[in-house]
């Protein structure tokens, strides 16, 4: 009897294991093609922005960027590293700072979200903060978490952000990582207190901080006036631990201060 029990539990036991099985494989599968798909709508929005051809980019090469701010007003610019996934529309949503956390640009439920600017800054601050998830399959801020190795920023100095208003490269200043709780003190340091700099010595007090515990030196510098981009994404490694970019703008902040006026 007790045999007989024994062949039963087992037989009861890989069924139940082989029906856990089929359901985690049903929600990997269902997980990978919607975000498979969230990628290609993305994909498609970059070709909007992309100029047709030369004389359309030397006639108006914001013209992408302003008909995605006329179809939705949230739309604040385009952040892109060339050579890497991570091309994605920068939304800003001062009043719901996290609105596009799990929305897609049409704002849609999403897994990846949107990238989005920090509720405290904006695209014409002296420092413009941009969240955006670390989507294991690769999407969306991933590609920041080859600037932990040296030899990647060699390749990858620039990015670049473009708004309905202007075109920016920016050159990446540091490198470091950091976490969101803690002893700041110790083992965190609250950049995003710094998402909206008004005053030079906050500015300048930014800048030794970022260089002091960046993870190697650029040479890059940035002096007041100039703008500043702060990506910042999860590690995935560490509790609450934030792998952050700072860049500064090639030629300054005149053009952003001129829009905004």
């Amino acid at each position: 009897m007790n045999q007989k029990w024994s062949e039963r539990f087992r037989i009861m036991l890989i069924v139940i294991l082989f029906i856990i099985f089929l359901i985690s494989a049903g929600v990997l599968t269902t997980t990978l093609v919607r975000s498979r798909n969230e990628q290609s709508a993305f994909e498609t929005l970059a070709q909007e922005v992309a100029p047709k051809e030369q004389a359309q980019q030397a006639e108006n090469p914001l013209e992408g960027y302003q008909n995605l701010k006329a179809r939705n007003g949230d739309f604040s610019g385009w952040l892109s590293l060339e050579g890497t996934k991570l091309s994605y529309p920068v939304m800003y949503t001062p009043g719901d700072p996290q609105y596009y956390l799990r929305r897609d640009f049409e704002k849609q439920n999403s897994l990846s979200g949107t990238p989005f600017i920090d509720g405290e800054s904006s695209s014409t601050d002296a420092n413009v903060l941009i969240h955006g998830h670390n989507m294991k399959n690769g999407t969306m801020f991933n590609a920041l978490m080859q600037y932990e190795d040296e030899q990647f920023w060699t390749s990858h100095p620039v990015i670049q952000f473009n708004t309905p208003f202007s075109l920016g490269d920016y050159q990446v200043l540091g490198v470091f990582v950091t976490k969101i709780s803690g002893d700041p003190a110790k083992d965190a340091f609250p950049y995003y207190e710094y998402a909206h700099i008004t005053e030079e010595v906050q500015f300048q007090a930014y800048v030794a901080k970022v260089k002091e515990i960046a993870l190697y030196e650029t040479g890059v510098n940035a002096v007041y006036g100039d703008q500043l981009l702060t990506l910042s994404t999860c590690d995935n490694v560490t509790d609450d631990g934030r792998l952050v970019v700072v860049a500064v703008k090639a030629g300054g902040r005149s053009d952003l201060q001129q829009s905004a006026a």
